[in-house]
């Protein structure tokens, strides 16, 4: 099926890791130096050292002579082997770890170029990967791939190293050696990669499978490419309920919901492995059964992908699989958990084989709670507030376990659905912003020492913040009202007090497509220098920008966001003095103090900041300090709100881990700034401009001060929030404020 272009994708398949499911054939032989491997995978659960996940392998011997296409500790791989000799080894230098959404990857072999560097290609999500080469293939190599020999889909020749994830629409192309455009593009309506129908030939031993048959099993194995090259499944099952591994789960978007189940096609919402949430447990199935420890120190909370339901009516059903302690053992949200011995909802005792329902109206503020079809409780919320879904495990003499369903099969009791919609993207309603980059954007260039253009742009910035990347400077920081002199070209530093810096070599037009700028240097342009420069929209209810006259005196100031801000930067820009910052989760009473971007001092108690009054959807009150209010001088206020699907301000609990917090943000983060509000640090600027893919090491400037980008294990960015992976911005019950803006939504995004 297609439109506009696009594929659309009916169903995926599920490799379940617990029956090490896979897909097998005996090949014939065909062209061994040159040839190319496109599929789409959705990851759930990692690796970790020594437990490959295996995607595509063949032998005919283990180790000795084998070919497989995997992930090695997260990394895209390849490896082949002849007569016990590694001939064929290398990796992606990105990590991908991400269980939220989907990849697609294109792996291309061609030996019989004549650079060794262009024999192995790897794209993920339409982007040329990086390389970690441990094992070149020499010039006309030989791949155990497309020899005599049969060939096994998700898992080793000997029932091994199951991938234990979601595939769908794999294309495999016998004799050519084929990009990523031959299976994607960028859908223009999202600015995100998405699959389009490969339309070239497949040689003697391609095929194409897309999974769409799935009468029988036997039928879940046909080759559409023409040629006739079918599959054989192993330990995969089409029968109706929790083990069906035929699903709508699909990297496409498409469908209507009637409530049925197991109808809309999209990314679908499932346990979330990436949460730290203590306790023992292990995710199966595509990360829809969690099965927790025994005893009680194996107690955990489970969360889902989407972590925080912001609007809409939403319907689950999860199975108990066995109930552990009842007092437990539950589901719920917003302060209501539905526990197996019902005394929290008043409802009906549950235990083993029991199907618990649960609908969320968010407009409405109520929580439906369903047992095996028949109501329990409706319960109420303040209608409109976001909720988190929670599954309790309460462990016990038995291991207690659930396995979920969010619309991604078909309901158990659809009558309870009606009203309600399946937990997937498709069904998420139209972001404000589908396409960020036309309200904040970054961008990365090199100086020239010369008057220069930044263009190709889908914004007329606002507010433009640059930083040299190789040397130490201070940052630049401009909007067209920031001077005394010159509204233009003048600037401020965020590492500095000083009031605004007259210069006629600054920023010296904002233009539709992005900005021109002088010769500044270092701070803008200097020669052969690398930069990174911010750029922000005005936005109504997400970002506006005020000037003040300062009187000295206790008052409020008008604003046009609407909402209530959330982050808010204020410096004086005819004096001397610091920056003032404002976040919502600084402190329990932000109103009653600040902190400066331009140092490393924590959260101080000040009432003349804000005279101890917090902002409000109209107006930022504003006390008698120097800071935010001196008489005679101007100051310069930027407010920021969260807009659902592109930016996002709050805050995170370390816990010095490298299974850090998850943090949800319901878009892929495109830049963060990160901050601990109750202890001397930095401020922290990281993007994805600057780190295209996970690496384990990211790179950060620091808003405080001058010095050089650096490198360091911090977090990985992912589809829908972020993950710290080290004790790097993550100390034991420290809390830590942040700033984020989204490159993708995570309705329409693909994973990192």
């Amino acid at each position: 099926m297609t439109t506009g272009g696009l594929q659309l994708m009916t169903r995926s398949l599920r490799f379940r890791e617990s029956v090490v499911a896979g897909l097998t054939r005996s090949f014939a032989v065909g062209n061994q130096i040159l040839w190319t491997f496109s599929f789409w995978i959705k990851r759930c659960n990692l690796d970790v050292p020594g437990n490959s996940r295996v995607i595509l392998t063949c032998g005919p011997t283990l180790t000795t002579q084998e070919f497989f296409i995997y992930y090695g500790v997260d990394t895209l791989s390849i490896f082949n082997s002849l007569a016990g000799v590694t001939n064929v080894s290398a990796s992606t230098v990105g990590l991908f770890r991400d269980v939220g959404a989907w990849y697609h990857c294109v792996v291309n072999y061609d030996s019989a170029q004549a650079v060794a560097a262009n024999r192995i290609r790897m794209y993920v999500n339409g982007i040329l990967q990086t390389l970690t080469v441990a094992t070149a293939p020499t010039a006309s190599l030989v791949t155990n791939l497309n020899s005599a020999t049969t060939v096994h889909i998700g898992r080793r020749i000997n029932s091994t190293l199951p991938v234990g994830s979601y595939l769908a629409e794999l294309n495999f192309i016998d004799g050519q050696s084929l990009d990523a455009s031959n299976f994607g593009l960028i859908d223009s309506n999202t600015g995100v990669w998405a699959a389009k129908p490969y339309a070239g030939t497949y040689g003697t031993t391609g095929f194409r499978l897309d999974f769409s048959d799935n009468s029988t099993t036997t039928t879940l194995g046909l080759d559409r490419s023409g040629l006739g090259n079918n599959w054989t499944p192993s330990n995969l099952s089409v029968t109706p309920g929790a083990t069906n591994d035929s699903l709508v789960e699909s990297p496409a978007q498409f469908g209507a919901d009637t409530a049925a189940g197991g109808e809309v096609r999209g990314n679908y919402v499932t346990f979330n492995p990436l949460f730290p949430s203590g306790g023992v447990k292990t995710f199966t199935n595509g990360n829809l059964t969690v099965v927790g420890g025994v005893g009680g120190g194996s107690n955990s909370t489970e969360r889902l992908t989407v972590d925080l339901i912001e609007s809409g009516q939403w319907f689950l059903e999860a199975t108990c699989d066995a109930i552990g302690a009842n007092t437990i053992t539950g589901i719920g949200a917003a302060g209501w958990i539905y526990q197996g011995d019902g005394t929290n909802i008043g409802g009906a005792t549950f235990t083993t084989g029991d199907i618990i329902g649960l609908g969320m109206d968010i407009a409405a503020g109520t929580l439906k709670f369903y047992k095996n079809g028949t109501i329990q409780a409706t319960k109420t919320f303040t209608a409109g507030a976001a909720i988190i879904a929670l599954f309790q495990l309460g462990g016990a003499a038995v291991a207690p376990g659930w396995t979920l369903n969010t619309g991604q099969r078909p309901w158990a009791f659809p009558a309870n659905a009606v009203g309600y919609k399946a937990m997937c993207t498709t069904n998420m309603p139209t972001p404000t912003v589908v396409k960020s980059n036309t309200f904040f954007d970054v961008n990365l260039r090199t100086g020239t020492g010369a008057a220069f253009n930044v263009t190709g742009k889908a914004l007329l910035p606002d507010l433009i913040w640059s930083k040299r990347r190789d040397v130490v400077a201070s940052h630049f920081f401009n909007s067209p009202i920031n001077g005394v002199s010159n509204g233009l070209t003048d600037y401020i530093s965020t590492d500095l007090t000083s009031a605004s810096i007259p210069t006629a070599q600054g920023t010296t037009a904002y233009n539709a497509d992005g900005f021109s700028g002088g010769t500044l240097a270092p701070q803008l342009n200097t020669n052969t220098g690398t930069y990174v420069d911010w750029m922000w929209k005005l936005m109504t209810t997400g970002y506006d920008r005020v000037t003040i006259g300062g009187t000295g005196a206790n008052r409020t100031i008008a604003h046009a966001l609407g909402v209530v801000p959330e982050f808010i930067l204020i410096k004086n820009i005819s004096s001397v003095a610091d920056w003032v910052v404002y976040h919502k989760n600084m402190n329990a009473t932000p109103q009653n103090g600040g902190m400066a971007l331009n140092t490393t001092a924590a959260f101080a108690a000040d009432a003349t900041l804000w005279n101890s009054t917090a902002p409000t959807s109209a107006v930022v009150s504003l006390g008698t300090s120097g800071r935010t209010n001196a008489t005679g001088n101007a100051l310069i206020m930027h407010l920021f709100a969260s807009v659902p699907g592109f930016s996002k301000f709050g805050s995170y609990t370390g816990n010095n881990s490298t299974d850090g917090p998850f943090v949800y943000c319901g878009f892929r983060p495109r830049y963060i700034l990160i901050r601990q509000v109750a202890a001397v640090d930095n401020w922290i600027l990281m993007d994805s401009a600057r780190d295209v893919v996970n690496t384990g090491s990211t790179s950060f400037l620091q808003a405080n001060i001058t010095a050089i980008e650096s490198s360091l294990s911090v977090l990985d960015i992912l589809s829908n929030g972020f993950k710290s992976r080290s004790t790097n911005l993550n100390s034991a019950a420290a809390v830590y404020a942040f700033a984020a803006f989204a490159e993708t939504p995570f309705k329409n995004t693909l994973a990192r």
